[in-house]
């Protein structure tokens, strides 16, 4: 059973008078730092110095405490006990969320205790996906703190690919009270903000994802001039993106037919899971490889050789709202691997509109673009682009504009 970590006074750092606790539901990861666990090792990073505790709990069995605790950059941990230690959440998710529930509010005046013994007045919250994590969220809230709430994922949205009924149901009052009661609520796309504004009259603001690090640019740049240049997707194989990797395959398995081009492409699959579902898609597998799991320097490796790293949304309406209103962490590891990124996605897409409003080119709405683009590759491997990239960068994801944010 996961047990509440008690830091030793002489290791906390002196008390500013905000008192800020940057609390996540997902522990910072940095090996397997996918999704949230990737956002919350960035703002962990970005926050060293400034927050006087981190707040969270193991969460899956398989997350060593050391590991998230290498991932906090410094900033006290206080986990507190979930159902990570039975493994249930694995086989059952709902189970484990109300034995997480039922464990939080036993411990929940001890906790709040430990926030105010460490001069704390505002929680910085990070919020996934996870609709039980707003009952928590919101008990806290009535002991009087200052709750400035991180919204990553449309959980309206979400909880709809979920068979809970009455979570479904619950969904909305939940985070109606929760936007209610938060001093400051924040979304990680501009299209998110103005949604959350729209349905729930609460004033919403941009705070885009946080990336610790400048994207990478070589001292000595070299474009990709070899004869099979591969295009690198990282991520699940889920239904935001299936289709637009189909979409790529056909117009990689076309380029390839070109007479007139001395290089073929090729497409490289970095996934968690098994990519069986997708294989079978695809009438032939001679232009795709797919790597599972691969350990981050393994996935930036790769990634740092690709001719392209590719950044797809789903075009079904089904997925409009919550394609309008996410931004894929994916950018994160792209961004590190200092290589031109290929955007396909509809025009409403949060990723599009984000590359179109910074000037960034490689970005296709449909597939009649996408066919033009891939050629057009070799033109945008420059220098040039990653120094657009790194503008983007410090203007938006930096730790002086996410700081600037904060604590404005």
């Amino acid at each position: 059973m996961t047990t509440l970590s008690n830091d030793k006074p002489d290791n906390i750092p002196h008390i500013n008078q905000r008192g800020l606790c940057f609390w996540t539901q997902a522990p910072p990861l940095i090996d397997q730092a996918h999704g949230n666990h990737g956002i919350a090792r960035e703002f962990a990073s970005i926050l060293q110095g400034k927050a006087q505790m981190l707040l969270t709990s193991q969460y899956r069995r398989r997350f060593s405490i050391a590991e998230i605790r290498q991932a906090t950059g410094g900033i006290p941990l206080q986990l507190y006990p979930d159902s990570s230690f039975t493994g249930i959440r694995r086989f059952s998710p709902t189970l484990a969320a109300i034995v997480d529930l039922l464990l939080f509010i036993a411990f929940l005046l001890f906790l709040v205790t430990k926030l105010h013994q460490r001069g704390i007045r505002e929680i910085f919250v990070l919020c996934g996906a996870d609709v039980w994590f707003l009952i928590p969220v919101a008990l806290v809230q009535q002991f009087g703190f200052e709750v400035h709430i991180y919204l990553v994922d449309e959980l309206e949205a979400s909880s709809q690919y979920g068979h809970n009924r009455t979570l479904k149901r619950l969904v909305h009052p939940l985070l109606k009270t929760v936007l209610k009661h938060s001093t400051r609520v924040s979304a990680i796309s501009v299209g998110f903000s103005e949604h959350l504004t729209a349905r729930f009259g609460c004033c919403a603001g941009w705070l885009p994802l946080p990336i610790s690090q400048p994207p990478y640019h070589p001292t000595a740049f070299a474009p990709c001039l070899t004869d099979s240049r591969k295009i690198v997707f990282i991520g699940s194989l889920n239904h935001l993106y299936l289709d637009a990797l189909q979409d790529l395959y056909m117009e990689i398995m076309e380029f390839n037919k070109r007479p007139e081009v001395d290089y073929k492409l090729h497409l490289d699959i970095i996934t968690y899971g098994s990519g069986e579902d997708f294989l079978n898609l695809l009438h032939s597998t001679e232009h795709v490889t797919i790597y599972q799991n691969l350990p981050l320097a393994q996935r930036m490796a790769q990634m740092r050789e690709a001719y392209a790293c590719f950044l797809p949304y789903s075009f079904h309406i089904a997925e409009k709202l919550m394609v309008s209103t996410s931004f894929s962490c994916k950018i994160i590891e792209y961004y590190a691997a200092g290589r031109p990124i290929l955007v396909y996605g509809p025009e409403y897409a949060s990723i599009p509109e984000y590359f179109q409003r910074g000037g960034l080119p490689l970005c296709a709405t449909n597939r009649s673009q996408l066919h033009k683009i891939l050629p057009l590759i070799e033109k945008y491997d420059t220098a040039e682009l990653l120094g657009m990239y790194r503008d983007t960068w410090a203007e938006n994801h930096s730790p002086k504009a996410i700081l600037s944010q904060l604590f404005r």
